[in-house]
């Protein structure tokens, strides 16, 4: 399957977003994992509320 890849940029902040899956479907899950970490200079992953990254 190949999904299409959305890849933003943001002029203001000089930022680029790669969103690497559609944001899930509502499964019940713990909202408290949506978030992110630091991931290395200039690099954060974002998380979905199933955990897994998303942006």
């Amino acid at each position: 399957m190949i999904l299409e890849t959305h890849i933003r940029y943001y002029a203001e902040t000089d930022t680029m977003a790669i969103e690497i899956r559609p944001w899930p479907e509502p499964t019940g899950g713990d909202g408290r994992r949506i978030g992110g970490e630091d991931a290395g200079e200039d690099l954060v992953i974002h998380y979905a509320a199933d955990g897994e990254p998303w942006l």
